[in-house]
């Protein structure tokens, strides 16, 4: 991350240093993740805990500012994470996470999205 104010960097890491694990953890994976907004149920699927946990977790992240509310679609609230904050969770993952943990936490995301494409097409008439 290049910015040219350190403050920016330091007020990150000041706000990260009061997560409990489970909230680092989930802002890193989201960090690692390459989409700008997503649905509530990526938190639980990045964490591989159950829905109820994974949104606690998530409100928590939002509480302290590292994400924020970006609308409701059909199958509930959806987030985001400012560009400067996903950047910076990234280089947090890349150093905390090892690339199979990485691996996995997208994996459960992914097949999470493929499902909902998958019962969407199955909706699709003549199908």
């Amino acid at each position: 991350m290049q910015i040219g104010d350190r403050a920016v960097r330091t007020a990150f890491s000041a706000t990260c240093a009061l997560l409990a694990a489970a909230e680092r953890t989930l802002f890193r994976r989201l960090g690692a993740l390459p989409v700008r907004e997503f649905p509530a149920w990526v938190a639980a699927a990045l964490l591989n805990v159950d829905s109820d946990e994974g949104a606690l977790v998530l409100d928590r992240l939002a509480e302290v500012h590292l994400v924020e509310p970006a609308g409701r679609d059909t199958g509930g609230p959806r987030w985001r994470m400012h560009e400067l904050l996903r950047l910076f969770a990234r280089e947090l993952a890349d150093a905390e996470d090892t690339p199979a943990e990485l691996g996995s936490a997208r994996t459960r995301a992914y097949d999470g999205w493929l499902a909902l494409a998958q019962r969407a097409g199955d909706a699709q008439p003549g199908r």
